[in-house]
């Protein structure tokens, strides 16, 4: 906290202080790496201390790498609270490669995206999805891509972060208008979220239930009374492509409610 206010207070007192704080990010103690990971991130939220203190930048994110889990779930969480704060964070965190040592690296959130570990990469999907739910413009468009990709992730605990995610972000920027009157901007980056979440309907009956409470209880369940569900029903119906088209037909078959909505567009 003290460092903090110093940030505010006496900047140029921190070109010591920041350094000393670069190097725990990289001793044997993984909570000291954490609280130097919080403690950083509150620092490059003011100003232009993420650039006039490059060095220590390039250290917090390479945390990214970190070989203990809970030290890059720390990173995913400051990022993201980076990102909320600052959106112009976002193409510096979750698309911009950077170099360490002449070598050239992935933006750190979108290496969280695919890490190897479970849990990171849950908390990644929903730190990304989150920061776009509270600010589309925030989030660059090829990381939402690749956390798309995640409806496809071999752990179900990431699928249905990623679904429930993809639905809630179509709930807000798609249904609440009529799909011909949706900025090309917004139809590009969400357009496609229905067929994605619907690609998943061949898989086991819990991934297939999971797929009907997205459509159901999110996609068309709009955020105000400005449309029916019918309207929003049709509207995501045109959005789907071939192949989601033909696993919507597949789950009608087997839930009632669904044929009550769609029967008179299919």
């Amino acid at each position: 906290e003290a460092v903090f206010e110093l940030s505010g207070a006496a900047p140029k007192c921190l070109t010591g202080v920041l350094g000393a704080y670069a190097e725990d990010l990289t001793i044997e103690d993984d909570q000291l790496r954490i609280k130097a990971v919080k403690l950083l991130g509150a620092v490059f939220a003011v100003g232009n201390y993420h650039t006039e203190f490059s060095q220590a930048f390039s250290e917090f994110k390479r945390r990214s790498v970190d070989k203990d889990p809970d030290v890059r779930k720390a990173l995913i969480n400051v990022m993201q609270a980076l990102v909320d704060k600052r959106g112009e964070m976002g193409k510096i965190l979750m698309e911009d490669e950077w170099n360490y040592m002449g070598g050239s690296r992935e933006a750190p959130l979108l290496k969280l995206v695919i890490d190897i570990d479970e849990g990171v990469r849950k908390e990644a999907v929903a730190a990304v999805l989150s920061a776009c739910l509270n600010n589309a413009e925030s989030v660059p468009h090829s990381i939402l891509e690749c956390v798309a990709e995640r409806v496809m992730d071999k752990k179900p605990a990431v699928r249905k972060q990623t679904m429930e995610g993809l639905s809630r972000l179509w709930q807000k920027y798609c249904a609440p208008s009529d799909a011909a009157r949706l900025p090309q901007s917004i139809a590009d980056r969400f357009g496609s979220i229905p067929s994605r979440v619907l690609r998943l309907h061949g898989h086991d009956n819990a991934t297939r239930q999971l797929v009907m409470s997205c459509v159901e209880d999110i996609c068309l369940s709009p955020l105000n009374d400005a449309r029916t569900g019918a309207e929003v029903a049709l509207h995501f119906y045109s959005s789907l492509d071939l192949g989601a088209r033909e696993n919507l037909a597949a789950l009608l078959k087997l839930r009632s409610r669904f044929c009550e909505i769609f029967v008179k567009f299919c």
